[in-house]
């Protein structure tokens, strides 16, 4: 179930007062028996003062057949354009191992950081980490996650000279099977910590100590 509208970025305040800087943005609704996860915008990121937003809940298979999921620019007054079509490079370039049984054909992105002027995501259902070149809005793939590991369905994203990613793991998730991989620049990836449960933030101080949620 799809809308043009719905999805919502706030800006909160010191004080804690909220206000709407769009809600103008695609949302959707899995169509489950019990429920399905509301999916909208996914994250935001300043790069300078512009302001991008991460679409996870646009593209045809979440029933918005008129946006895909991508990275948008959002203007001061709500409205926003299209830089990167991810709905389109996901499907031009599968990844190794996708999950036949949970198969988004438009992803479903979660995470994105500002690295020196560009915007890397983080997409958990194909399990990718790509790169959008911010002035061009070419994509490229920095790992193919799912290559090496398998469907871990990888959540959270931060880098610290190289990137750091956290995941969350398929449902029934046991207890210590979350980790985080450690990706550097040219894509290698190894396990960096293990023993975690179902990741869904990652972040590292100016003095190299990461904090997990």
């Amino acid at each position: 179930l799809g809308s043009l509208t719905g999805g919502r970025i706030s800006r909160i305040n010191g004080k804690g007062v909220r206000t709407t800087v769009t809600d103008q943005l695609p949302s959707s609704q899995a169509n489950e028996i019990i429920g399905g996860d509301v999916e909208g915008v996914a994250d935001v990121e300043f790069i300078g003062n512009t302001l991008y937003a991460l679409l996870a809940g646009a593209g045809c298979s979440h029933g918005v057949a008129n946006v895909p999921n991508g990275i948008v620019k959002v203007n001061a007054n709500g409205s926003w354009s299209m830089i990167a079509n991810l709905s389109e490079f996901q499907m031009a370039h599968p990844v190794a191992n996708p999950e036949p049984d949970d198969f988004e054909p438009d992803g479903t992105w979660y995470s994105m950081i500002n690295v020196r002027g560009d915007l890397y995501a983080l997409e958990p259902n194909h399990g990718e980490l790509v790169k959008v070149i911010t002035k061009s809005g070419n994509i490229t793939r920095v790992a193919d996650i799912s290559a090496q590991f398998g469907h871990i369905v990888p959540t959270a994203l931060a880098y610290h000279g190289n990137f750091y990613v956290g995941n969350l793991n398929p449902f029934p998730i046991p207890g210590g099977a979350s980790r985080i991989i450690k990706i550097n620049p040219g894509g290698q990836m190894k396990e960096e910590v293990t023993g975690l449960n179902t990741v869904l933030g990652l972040v590292i101080d100016s003095r190299d100590r990461m904090y997990v949620l």
